[in-house]
């Protein structure tokens, strides 16, 4: 099957490519995150998350984790430091 992610994928191969993905390179899940359940605009907040690969191999390149914040007049996006690799 080839799905240029345009459509979405048919009921009968979801399972199999499910099982896929599992059994394919990294997979990383998100355990925890925290963060104030409120704010004021122009406040500073600190986020914290942990994660976990579920995959079958490590992450071999650095990628950058972003957060993105959205409020009701656009969208935001940060740069995490942290090293996705450990």
């Amino acid at each position: 099957m080839l799905n240029g992610k345009r459509t979405e994928i048919p009921e009968a191969y979801v399972s199999a490519i499910d099982e896929l993905l599992r059994a394919s390179g990294d997979r990383l899940v998100l355990e925890r995150f925290n963060h104030p359940g409120t704010t004021r605009a122009g406040d500073q907040i600190s986020v914290t998350s942990r994660w976990r690969n579920d995959g079958v191999a490590p992450m071999y390149v650095r990628r950058t984790l972003e957060y993105r914040l959205r409020g009701v007049t656009g969208a935001t996006v940060f740069e995490s430091s942290a090293d996705i690799r450990d």
